[in-house]
């Protein structure tokens, strides 16, 4: 069980990472 937390737990990250990278795209994009 514990394994598959870290694994959601890092999946969460990324896709929140991911979120705001594009955020950040957006707003730099004119």
């Amino acid at each position: 069980m514990s394994a598959f937390r870290s694994i959601q737990r890092s999946t969460n990250v990324a896709k929140s990472t991911f979120k705001n990278s594009i955020r950040t795209y957006a707003s730099a994009e004119p």
